[in-house]
């Protein structure tokens, strides 16, 4: 089922297995606290009292996950977003995490909001679905601009983000868990054409 503002303990579960798994394990996310700014609930935390949170809730478990929010100025200092535009009031997608059973899962729709995880080729991607409903969340809707960051090794997303109508702006370095990291940043007009859910 595709829900919005999940249980956060969920989530946070969720995001910490997703980014402390494959090459993410160099540099694991704890669960941790709301005091703890790279650690899931840390992470959470630290998108405001609204996040616009997105997540497949699979059998006793979350099988993937979306976080962001509109932005605030602390929000906009703690991504480093103002270089390319961002100003309070446009949205920026956190992160977007999939657990590692479900990584490569493809998502059949049933009747409702309901799903069930696939392999066949032939159905749309879980990160795909997610990332597409999360950009239409109604939190979303009076956004100017929406963000997101990633590393130039996700493909996937990069991929992703520019079928959904978003374009590098640029990139910057940072210290993350003591390695340096570069994270490009993308950027879409929301009056860009609404994404299409399908295959990715």
């Amino acid at each position: 089922m595709m829900e919005a503002g999940a249980d956060a303990g969920a989530v946070a579960l969720c995001l910490s297995e997703a980014f402390s798994a494959g090459i993410w394990a160099e540099t694991p996310m704890p669960v941790g606290t709301a005091s703890d700014p790279d650690s899931a609930m840390g992470v959470i935390s630290g998108l405001g009292r609204r996040p616009a949170i997105l997540a497949a809730s699979a059998p006793h478990a979350v099988a993937g996950c979306v976080l962001g929010a509109v932005l605030t100025p602390a929000i906009i200092a703690q991504y480093g977003l103002a270089p390319w535009g961002a100003l309070p009031g446009d949205g920026l997608l956190a992160f977007i995490g999939i657990s590692p059973g479900a990584q490569g899962s493809r998502i059949r729709a049933c009747p409702g909001d309901l799903f069930e995880l696939s392999r066949d080729p032939g159905d749309p991607s879980l990160a795909g679905m997610l990332f597409r409903r999360w950009l239409r969340l109604p939190a979303l809707a009076g956004c100017p601009r929406l963000f997101f960051r990633t590393r130039h090794r996700i493909g996937a997303i990069r991929h992703l983000g520019r079928r959904c109508g978003f374009a590098e702006c640029g990139s910057f370095e940072i210290m993350f868990r003591g390695r340096c990291q570069t994270r490009l940043v993308y950027r879409r007009e929301h009056a860009a054409a609404p994404p299409q859910e399908g295959r990715p």
